[in-house]
Formats: structure tokens, C-alpha cells, sequence
């Protein structure tokens, strides 16, 4: 009496179709590893995610056919499913399989700019044959924010041309800032022009991209732009002390360790570790007692960068805050445990959840 009715195969398939495409979503959305984690440990989910990709395909077209309808149908319309379809038909041979992805973002592009993000992300890796095809279709798009995804995601491959990528470099806002820095990297003659056109412009994104071009163009000019923005306020500055401390000379070093100790923000104290000056130890050693918690991190990281001491601990992982009120709950007098105390065993209680830990860089000034 307990057996539930047979599923019919269209039932089954649709099941079997749904598992395996919520496991290419998460696995997209936890493949980069934890600050503190190892790379390799990221194998095991890249192993399950491609063999979730082998499933669906060996169920065959009625199977791919499904595919479309877990993302449009769903309650959620979640950016990471974005990321699941293209992953998964960029893996099949076909104009139509890609087209398929494309339709998809196409109906949910303008709910969320993350939608983009998650494409550009899944089409990095995958290895459809008209992906350059579909890539520079959008590129000639009128929509400012396609264009930059493609720019984006050609460069990223080696796909772009520089003079695809110095026509974008003199595009709107959101091209130029994903195309600058690879249009660096190229000995295009349209470089030079297209940083000095970013630098003089209003937006600090665009002059924040102007500046890394100019630090993998290896542009002599620099560590002065980047001194000059130091005093611009939020990420532009931030982003400024970072790219400074990377291309910093002895003057340059000295210059971000006193901005850190006058003024300390996690940024400004990074900065000083990047620049890897050795007469900075002692002052980040006195920054590890600063009342700031970013900042004592920044300054463990920064000693661990310039002296390679290896002094690490464990610490807790928090967990993320979720800016959500509460729902009220009703009193219920005394609060029931967990429902898997209730039910097990009393010989064989579950353990207490352990908290999730990395090693970082000591905070300890002693150990310094």
C-alpha cells in the first residue's frame, strides 16, 4: 500500500532531467573554493558537474528538450540556471542546442544583470564549435550591456581581435571597461588612445580600467596616474592603492605605507603588502592590534605576502548575513530540539553540527 503509482516515462524522464540540472547549478555556483581552500578541491565538484551534463545528454533529445522549461518555469528565476542551460547545450554539437541557451537569457536579461554574468560565465568554458559565431552576433548587437559580454568573453578565450577590441575600447561605458585591459595586452596602435580617452573621462569604472591597462601595457605613466588617484574616494581609490602596490618602486612603497598608517582601511593596508617592502614589517605588526577587524586581517595577509613565514591558524568561517528580517514566529512555550534528535535513536544521537574553518595568517602580534 505504500508503493506510489508507476511513473510514466515522460514522468521519469522529466525527474531524472530536473536532479541533474539542479547539480550543474549548484556545482556553478560552488565551484570556486573557499579563501583558504585548496584548488584540487574543487575537482570533485567539477567531476559532478560533468557527469550530470554525460546524464542528460544520454537520455537524448526528449531530454534536451526539457531543459529549456526548468529554467523559464521555475518559481525562482535564478541567475546560477542561466549558467546551468548554457553550460549543459554548450556541451552539444548544434547551432540549435546554443540558440537554446540564447533564447533563454534572452526572456530573463532584464530581470537581473546577473543573468549576463552567468552567461559569460558558462560560455568560458565550454567547448561549442559556434560559440564565436553566436559571441560576435552579439557583439554587433545594439544592446550596450550584450556587447560587453561578448567583448568579455571573446578576450577571455583568445578569440577577440585587437582591432575588435580597440573598437570596443572606444565603446560605451560597459564595453570599454571589459575590453581596455585586454585590448593592453595587445600591440594594437589604438592602446595609447584608447587609455588616454578612459582616464580623462567622468566615470570612475572606466578610469579604474584605463588604470589596469596601463599596468599590463606596462605604460610608464603609471604608478604617477595611480598616485594621483589615491585620494579619490571608494573603490576607485581602493582599487588605485592595489595597482599601486603591485607596480610600486621603494618612493611608491613608502608613500602607501604612510597613507596606511595615517588613514587604515583594509585596502590601503593590502596595498603596503603588495608593495613587499621589508622596512613596512614593523608598522603592519602594530596594525594587527588596530581596533579595525578588516584591517588586522589585511595586515596579517600583507606580512604573510612579504615574509613568506608561513604562520597560519584556523579560524571559524561566519556565516553570511542575510539582510532579510525575520518572519515573527509565535510563542510556543518551550522550543522543541532538532527533529533528527526527536526521531533517532537515543544510542545513536546525530553529532552537533561543526563549524566550517580556514587557515589564514595569524593575528597574533606575539607569534610575529
Amino acid at each position: 500500500e505504500d508503493i506510489r503509482p508507476a511513473m510514466s516515462e515522460a514522468q521519469f524522464l522529466r525527474e531524472r532531467v530536473r536532479g541533474c540540472f539542479e547539480d550543474v547549478t549548484m556545482v556553478g555556483v560552488q565551484r570556486a573554493p573557499l579563501l583558504g581552500d585548496p584548488w584540487r578541491g574543487s575537482r570533485t565538484l567539477e567531476r559532478r558537474l560533468l557527469w550530470s551534463i554525460d546524464a542528460i545528454v544520454a537520455m537524448g533529445p526528449p531530454a534536451l528538450d526539457e531543459l529549456e522549461a526548468q529554467v523559464l518555469d521555475a518559481p525562482l528565476k535564478d541567475p546560477s540556471r542561466v549558467f546551468a542551460i548554457a553550460m549543459i547545450l554548450g556541451c552539444v554539437n548544434g547551432r540549435d542546442a546554443l540558440a537554446m541557451a540564447e533564447r533563454v537569457f534572452g526572456a530573463l536579461e532584464m530581470d537581473d544583470p546577473q543573468h549576463a554574468a552567468q552567461l559569460g560565465a558558462a560560455l568560458k568554458l565550454v567547448p561549442h564549435p559556434y560559440l564565436p559565431l553566436s559571441l560576435r552576433t552579439f557583439l554587433s548587437d545594439p544592446d550596450p550591456a550584450r556587447r560587453a559580454l561578448a567583448i568579455d568573453v571573446l578576450a577571455y578565450r583568445g578569440m577577440a581581435t585587437p582591432d575588435e577590441l580597440a573598437r570596443a575600447g572606444s565603446d560605451e561605458v560597459d564595453v570599454a571597461v571589459a575590453a581596455l585591459p585586454w585590448l593592453a595586452l595587445t600591440k594594437h596602435p589604438g592602446v595609447r588612445a584608447a587609455i588616454d580617452a578612459a582616464i580623462e573621462g567622468p566615470v570612475a569604472r572606466l578610469r579604474t580600467a584605463a588604470r589596469v591597462a596601463m599596468v599590463l601595457s606596462g605604460d610608464f605613466r603609471a604608478a604617477t596616474s595611480l598616485g594621483g588617484a589615491l585620494d579619490a574616494e571608494g573603490e576607485e581609490g581602493d582599487a588605485a592603492a592595489s595597482l599601486l602596490g603591485i607596480v610600486a618602486g621603494p618612493t611608491d612603497a613608502q608613500v602607501l605605507l604612510e597613507r596606511a598608517q595615517a588613514t587604515p582601511t583594509r585596502a590601503s593596508v593590502a596595498a603596503v603588502g603588495w608593495a613587499g617592502a621589508k622596512s613596512s614589517v614593523p608598522a603592519l605588526m602594530a596594525l594587527l592590534q588596530h581596533a579595525d577587524e578588516p584591517v588586522v586581517l589585511a595586515a596579517a595577509y600583507a606580512l604573510d605576502r612579504i615574509t613568506n613565514a608561513g604562520l597560519y591558524e584556523d579560524a571559524i568561517v561566519e556565516a553570511d548575513e542575510i539582510m532579510v528580517p525575520d518572519v515573527p514566529e509565535p510563542d510556543l512555550g518551550d522550543k522543541p530540539g532538532p527533529l533528527a534528535r526527536a526521531v533517532s535513536d537515543p544510542r545513536d544521537l546525530p553529532a552537533e553540527p561543526s563549524t566550517d574553518t580556514l587557515q589564514r595568517p595569524t593575528t597574533d602580534a606575539l607569534r610575529w
